[in-house]
């Protein structure tokens, strides 16, 4: 169980998770976000490890609804540009 309280510096995929969760409700996990992209940066440690640090979560949820904003912004610009050349 991951303690908010004493959170170590990096975390896993799962704990990350755990964390946007429990700290600002986000539910995607960081693994499908790295898949998708515009997810926060992580470390890949091996081959298969990688980890999240604490700061740059916090900085990417933070920055989110900024990101999300301006998504919606793209997404309407281009189906206006698709009905205009249907």
């Amino acid at each position: 169980m991951l303690d908010l309280e004493n959170i170590p510096p990096r975390l896993k995929r799962t704990e990350a998770s755990i964390y946007l969760m429990r700290r600002h409700g986000i539910s995607r996990t960081p693994g499908t976000l790295a898949v998708l992209g515009g997810g926060p940066s992580f470390r890949k440690v091996g081959s298969r490890t990688v980890l999240y640090d604490v700061e740059a979560l916090e900085a990417w949820a933070l920055t989110l609804p900024r990101l999300l904003g301006q998504l919606a912004i793209s997404r309407l610009i281009w189906l206006r540009w698709q009905s205009n050349s249907a």
